[in-house]
């Protein structure tokens, strides 16, 4: 019984360890720390780290899952955490004194439950041609025979199938895919790597990073009975309208594509943009340091358009070179202007991300003559064509607002997908 004891004392103390965590109280753990390890964790170190994941993913919503065991001697609490934008795995393990001999940290994917209606409903898909499958999701209208489908293709960064972001849990690709169902017409989408295993990313090209999965995504539908494959469309969020004209040269078969709010220009390009026009309106930057931040970034963007073919490994902005040698090999405006299937460019006229002055009018500009293509633009919504925010500044914490995406955006590609063809 003691020893029960014991370790539902080590349990407790790791929760409260976690609840001191979202509170920004480090001292007692970090003075509970194991005398071998304490010089392996860094108290700053420390802080800094755990407040990055907590402003990347979110505060913590609950504890889904928590054990203590014995293991060679010491006891090992294991712990579950939901956050919004990620599952967070915490492993403490103590030595026979009590103190923290070990603290292991390892981010899982969201679970993605899917649902049912009486007008349509989720079926579980995997996608990938390799042993490490990612998670993904069929949504399919009831009754319908065998309904046109459309391929979700995500935008840049670790996203996962319904492209969850901020805290308020917007959802816009589930939206979308719900919307599309109600319409009458199936879609799929699915986790990208980057955010099933980002392990294996560090030096990944977009070909493994992107293209292949979207690749295997095509050929999973092109298989399965329960959709139209013959009425197959391509819609691309972001970097995924960037990197549809060449998703859909690979891959013929695909009937039409929808730029969703995507662009033209080079990623490293719109970073560089978006940085200026962050640091203009950062109140908390002296003007020192707006100087030196952006310094740093036309100094990475210029190591970016200067490197060599060759070069696999250098990292710059979180990517590596062999990313960005392979995504600007890529000339999606000559891609763009040679396809002949139809065309619709969808865009936020309030997206502070891609924007209309510069990236729709370029999408105008490069496709100009060409009688396949449509151009929507949208007043008073955002990169996730919902409501909130403005043009003028960047501000992401307007995706932690609870939205849903605007409904006549929906019903405008069900009507376009129906009757393109």
């Amino acid at each position: 019984m003691k020893y029960q004891t014991a370790e539902s004392e080590y349990l407790e103390r790791s929760l409260e360890y976690l609840a001191q965590f979202e509170r920004g109280e480090f001292k007692p753990f970090l003075e509970n720390l194991a005398g071998d390890y304490r010089g392996k964790v860094p108290k700053e170190l420390f802080a800094q780290q755990w407040n990055a994941i907590l402003q990347a993913f979110g505060p913590q919503e609950r504890i889904l899952y928590s054990e203590v065991s014995v293991e060679s001697g010491s006891p090992v609490v294991k712990v579950t955490a939901l956050h919004p934008l990620r599952k967070l795995n915490i492993t403490f393990t103590y030595n026979t004194a009590g103190s923290v001999a070990c603290v292991d940290l390892q981010l899982m994917p969201l679970d993605v439950e899917p649902q049912v209606t009486d007008v349509w409903e989720e079926q579980p898909i995997q996608v990938g041609r390799s042993d490490k499958k990612l998670n993904g999701m069929l949504t399919l209208p009831r009754g319908n025979g065998r309904p046109p489908v459309v391929l979700l293709l995500p935008g840049s960064g670790p996203n996962n199938m319904d492209e969850k972001v901020g805290t308020g849990g917007n959802k816009p690709f589930a939206d979308l895919a719900h919307g599309l169902a109600e319409a009458g017409i199936a879609s799929i989408r699915y986790d990208k790597r980057s955010y099933a295993y980002p392990e294996d990313m560090m030096l990944a090209d977009v070909e493994g990073e992107y293209l292949e999965d979207a690749d295997a995504a095509v050929e999973l539908l092109l298989m399965d009975e329960r959709v139209d494959g013959s009425r197959l469309f391509l819609l691309g969020h972001s970097e995924g309208g960037m990197l549809g004209p060449e998703v859909i040269r690979r891959n013929p078969s695909i009937k039409g594509f929808i730029s969703f709010a995507g662009t033209l220009r080079r990623l490293e390009d719109i970073l560089l943009e978006q940085t200026k026009k962050m640091l203009d309106y950062a109140d908390n930057l002296s003007e020192s340091q707006k100087k030196q931040q952006l310094n740093g970034i036309e100094q990475a963007v210029r190591q970016i358009k200067t490197l060599d073919p060759n070069d696999q490994e250098t990292m710059i902005m979180g990517a590596s070179a062999a990313y960005w040698n392979s995504l600007n090999a890529i000339d999606t405006p000559a891609l763009a202007r040679q396809m002949d299937i139809p065309m619709l460019i969808m865009q936020g006229d309030e997206d502070f991300q891609v924007t209309t002055d510069v990236d729709y009018h370029l999408w105008q500009e490069v496709l100009a003559g060409k009688r396949n293509v449509e151009f929507r633009l949208y007043p008073g919504l955002n990169h996730l064509f919902m409501e909130g925010g403005t043009k003028a500044i960047i501000d992401l914490n307007v995706y932690n607002k609870p939205r849903h995406m605007n409904a006549q955006v929906i019903r405008d590609i069900a009507h376009w997908v129906k009757t393109v063809l």
